[in-house]
């Protein structure tokens, strides 16, 4: 019976504690991980790409060796639409010397990384980033440069990030940094366990005497 009663005198409490959790379980569960965020980034920064190079129906590409080359010319060759592609590494010298135009991609971040905000100690700041330095090369007129540079950043709890990182590709891992107990635990927290064996000694002793 008193367990009953508990139960119904608590009853909105339980309520709310349980729709509590399964929001903020919903939430970590929505949260998109490292990889699926820079995987959007290189898209659209090949389309950027593409955007600001010429109408060329062939296009010969090279993109300077990097550990991450090949993600972004798979990237390229996803997005190409009707272009053709000619990777310039695997051409010879006369099809070379034919080329109309062309584009060389270098890699100079791509990248994740996970920073404890200050004074929050259950926030964590992640940016995902990818900056590519593009030149256009043209066979009758000089080569032109620009960069694309594509930053994501958003706010995160801590329990979060241990499902975030993407163990395959390590442009999209990063390491979490150690959580820093809040000013308010480090104090309060052993003022509290102080207070409490504190009390439940006086309350033993007190007992005893009796």
């Amino acid at each position: 019976m008193l367990i009953v009663a508990f139960v119904k005198k608590n009853l909105l409490l339980l309520v709310f504690t349980i729709i509590f959790f399964f929001l903020q379980f919903s939430a970590a569960n929505s949260t998109k991980t490292n990889f699926a965020i820079l995987d959007s980034i290189a898209s659209s920064a090949i389309q950027t790409i593409y955007k600001n190079c010429s109408n060329s129906d062939t296009i010969f590409y090279k993109i300077i060796p990097e550990e991450n080359d090949w993600f972004i010319e798979k990237k390229l060759l996803e997005l190409k639409g009707n272009r053709v592609l000619i990777n310039a590494n695997n051409i010879s010298d006369n099809q070379n010397s034919q080329m109309k135009f062309g584009i060389k991609i270098a890699i100079e971040d791509f990248s994740t990384k996970f920073e404890q905000i200050e004074d929050h100690s259950d926030s964590v700041k992640r940016t995902c980033t990818l900056v590519l330095n593009v030149i256009k090369n043209y066979f009758d007129k000089q080569s032109e440069t620009f960069n694309v540079a594509l930053t994501h950043k958003d706010t995160l709890h801590f329990d979060a990030l241990q499902n975030l990182n993407h163990s395959s590709f390590q442009f999209a891992n990063s390491s979490i940094p150690t959580k820093k107990r809040s000013l308010f635990v480090r104090i309060i927290e052993p003022a509290l366990i102080v207070a409490t064996v504190a009390l439940t000694t006086i309350l033993f002793f007190t007992v005893r005497s009796k």
